[in-house]
């Protein structure tokens, strides 16, 4: 047996099965459970005293006598580290062959699903969905249970995905200073470090679609406008919130700015993960469409 003896501050220590044994008065000791007989407990083990034994005499642990007793007991605890990395193993190959089956039998009714669910770019995808569904398939199947729905579900994303590929291809959206007409297909707050932004969505008569903000003098034109019709029909702005104008109201007729057709001359650019889609800037000349 090859056996290594190291010098400590107090003590020797000697590595028996892959295991470290104090030698203290000619007896040999497991050491401390927590900090291994070296009296600290810390990333540099210099740093911190050992919570366990406090850098005292405890720190030498369990006894177990001499050098040829404590070849035994390293070799019984090295037997029973194998024994349980092996029971280890076998439970993971278990699991393995569990999930694998699982795996194919989706493979053998929706081989596409299967194809793409355990391919990297669904599993790295930035959509959620997608990249739930690919992690839940890939490695915690059948503990957590895959149906017939999910499968559905995950179809039912790819044909919208080719469809909006499709419609990416078909219209993309135009880049550098151009004019905008269509209509406002979502409005949302969008706070920065000058304040509140008001960010529209449009959909643009020729197909694509752009993200930025509503131009100051459609926003203004907009409030005021809302403003008078409330106050004409005997109503106050706080009937419905100080930003109905824009967002409108859950429950109620108001709208706010979606569904309005509007123009404006802005600078875009494309994103780089849709290309039917793209973000717009420095709005002017806006107008809106009546409908």
């Amino acid at each position: 047996m090859n056996i290594q003896i190291n010098s400590t501050i107090a003590d020797k220590d000697v590595e028996l099965e892959g295991y470290i044994y104090l030698i203290h008065e000619g007896e040999y000791y497991r050491g401390c459970r927590r900090c291994g007989g070296t009296g600290h407990y810390s990333f540099d083990g210099y740093s911190s005293e050992c919570y366990e034994c406090g850098n005292s005499s405890a720190r030498y642990g369990v006894c177990v006598g001499t050098l040829e007793q404590a070849q035994k007991d390293a070799m019984k605890r090295a037997k029973a580290k194998a024994a349980r990395e092996a029971k280890k193993e076998q439970v993971r190959l278990a699991k393995l062959a569990k999930r694998e089956e699982a795996q194919l039998a989706v493979k053998a009714v929706a081989p596409e699903i299967y194809e793409f669910l355990m391919s990297e770019d669904a599993y790295n995808s930035r959509i959620g969905f997608i990249a739930s569904m690919a992690s839940k398939f890939q490695y915690h199947i059948p503990e957590k249970k895959w149906t017939e729905k999910m499968t559905d579900a995950v179809r039912r994303h790819l044909v919208q995905l080719a469809e909006r590929e499709g419609e990416a291809l078909a219209h993309p959206v135009l880049e550098g200073r151009i004019v905008i007409r269509g209509e406002i297909m979502s409005a949302k707050f969008v706070e920065n470090d000058f304040g509140t932004a008001y960010k529209i969505l449009v959909k643009d008569e020729r197909g694509f679609k752009v993200w930025g903000t509503l131009p100051k003098a459609q926003a203004d034109q907009a409030r005021d406008e809302y403003v008078e019709a409330l106050l004409s029909a005997g109503k106050s702005i706080y009937d419905f919130g100080p930003d109905c104008w824009f967002l409108g109201a859950d429950g109620t007729d108001e709208t706010g700015v979606k569904g309005r057709g509007i123009t404006f001359t802005a600078t875009v650019v494309a994103s780089d993960d849709d290309k039917n889609f793209g973000f717009f800037s420095r709005p002017s000349k806006g107008e809106w469409i009546a409908a």
